[in-house]
């Protein structure tokens, strides 16, 4: 079997395994559970003298990494919803069109982390291992290619809409949780809302409890001195 015979039979699977996937999206979880994250311990270890298949990596992506990572019909990135996509990008990350990618090694992992870590108050406080902490990129992935597809697919008017309606939903979203008695704390102008429950332990416990439920996923931050929500509203 010739190399491109083997790479179109991995292919077929991959998108097998996408299909299913997407077929199986509505009984998932939005938020990975602690025991999924967990598992993700079986990608860490040594660098094996021996490469291992595209089958077996194929393999080790759906079954161990897909499980730890945001429900979403779109990109996805550990812990995080990176917003939506529409045809022509996944179609360009699909081909792989203009991907660059580089390593840097260093003796000492927390240089490396000094270097390249950033820090804001609403991601998580977590001390597992980020993809962000070691990477020039929240994403590692070169954008690039697919915003222009999305912009191509969406054109002037589909671009308008896109920002037009996550405004408004943000809106939307403010005006219904301050008409039910919460504070808004900031001026809802572009797709972000951030909302105070009362006291911060409050506040807490309703980002908790959210983010258990699994309905959708927001994330705590501090706004001015005080604990808030921060719903962020994409795709």
């Amino acid at each position: 079997m010739s190399l491109p015979d083997q790479f179109s039979e991995t292919l077929s699977e991959t998108a097998k395994r996408a299909a299913d996937y997407l077929r199986g999206i509505g009984e998932r979880r939005v938020a990975p559970t602690t025991d999924t994250i967990g598992g993700l311990k079986a990608l860490a270890g040594p660098l094996p003298d021996s490469g291992a298949s595209p089958d077996e990596i194929l393999a080790l992506l759906d079954n161990v990494a897909a499980p730890a990572t945001i429900a979403s019909t779109a990109g996805r990135y550990f812990g995080f919803v990176v917003g939506g996509t529409v045809p022509g990008a996944l179609l360009a990350s699909w081909l792989n069109v203009g991907y660059n990618c580089g390593i840097v090694l260093v003796r000492e992992p927390k240089h490396l982390w000094a270097a390249m870590n950033v820090s804001a108050a609403y991601f998580p406080d977590d001390k597992g291992r980020e993809p962000f902490q070691y990477t020039p990129e929240l994403s590692r992935r070169a954008r690039g290619v697919e915003l222009w597809a999305a912009l191509r697919s969406l054109g002037r008017e589909g671009l308008v809409d896109l920002i037009e309606r996550t405004c408004r939903y943000a809106r939307r979203m403010a005006d219904d949780l301050q008409s039910v008695g919460y504070e808004i704390l900031n001026e809802v102008v572009i797709n972000q809302v951030l909302v105070s429950f009362g006291s911060p332990e409050k506040t807490k416990a309703v980002i908790s409890r959210i983010q258990e439920e699994s309905i959708c996923w927001c994330g705590g931050t501090e706004w001015q001195g005080k604990a808030a929500m921060r719903i962020s509203i994409s795709s």
